[in-house]
């Protein structure tokens, strides 16, 4: 396995601009990482490319060669490593996440790939939907209980990196945690199920509160049938947005959940997700 905890990201012929590229360069930036772009080619039979008048293998060099100039001119301080992979790009991001401390992908064209990506992969997952808005929050979605700790880690260190607050979002559809809270879901008063609903949250980023104490954290939880909608509305003036994900097997291979999947197509800032039992870099 391939340690060596660098930020990788795709490029293709768009990408030399992307938002995928730019938020790569500036979590390589932030992390003082080395940033590895990957350009995947098709290799074809020489009739096709004769046919199509192309060669894929030369463009996806020439991407590489425009994209890694212009992020060495832009940031002369990031250190700059260019690959190129024969394959198709889900699969060589997947296989280059061994190891590494970042993934970033894109949410449209080529690069749009994100969900795939973050169900499979062995690191971090940053799917780059927009811009990241400097000084922003970072937006931790909480399961109830079941707060993934790799997701509670990697946003807690995203808060200490920028500087900036972490809120906790606990969407609870009706009674938190009917199981833990002791409250009737027949019958009960909704201050109290509130009620329970904070203490639940609170409880869930208690220990990490103790860990992290230079960061502000602030607990907000929600009664809403539609978790994926009210996390997308906590995230309005966010610098990013992380997950805990876990993978489940659909229609033959691994796929994300309902609400992680709704934020990946829909989120107002960059998107992290977090496999369970995954390694940090």
């Amino acid at each position: 396995m391939r340690i060596d905890g660098t930020v990788v990201v795709p490029v293709d012929r768009a990408c030399a601009a992307a938002a995928a590229v730019r938020l790569a360069v500036a979590e390589a930036a932030l992390r003082r990482r080395p940033l590895d772009l990957l350009a995947a080619y098709r290799p074809e039979p020489d009739e096709v490319r004769r046919a199509a008048g192309c060669v894929p293998r030369a463009a996806a060099r020439r991407w590489l060669a425009e994209t890694a100039g212009g992020v060495r001119k832009s940031h002369p301080h990031v250190t700059v490593r260019t690959e190129l992979v024969a394959g198709e790009p889900g699969g060589a991001l997947i296989d280059r996440s061994h190891g590494a401390a970042l993934v970033v992908a894109g949410a449209g064209g080529t690069a749009g790939i994100g969900e795939r990506v973050a169900a499979h992969a062995d690191a971090p997952v940053l799917v780059a939907r927009t811009a990241r808005r400097p000084g922003g929050p970072v937006v931790l979605g909480v399961d109830g209980w079941l707060l993934a700790p790799e997701a509670a880690a990697f946003a807690f260190e995203e808060a200490t990196m920028r500087g900036v607050p972490l809120v906790g979002v606990y969407v609870w559809p009706v009674v938190a945690d009917v199981a833990l809270s002791g409250v009737d879901p027949f019958d009960y008063d909704i201050v109290t199920a509130r009620d329970e609903a904070y203490r639940v949250l609170a409880e869930a980023l208690a220990g990490w509160s103790v860990k992290y104490p230079d960061v502000p954290v602030e607990h907000r939880t929600v009664l809403a049938a539609h978790a994926g909608e009210q996390l997308i509305q906590a995230t309005a003036d966010a610098s990013m947005l992380v997950l805990g994900a876990r993978s489940h097997i659909g229609a033959g291979e691994l796929i994300l959940g309902s609400v992680t999947r709704f934020a990946l197509q829909l989120g107002r800032c960059p998107v992290a997700v977090l496999r369970p039992q995954r390694r940090l870099a």
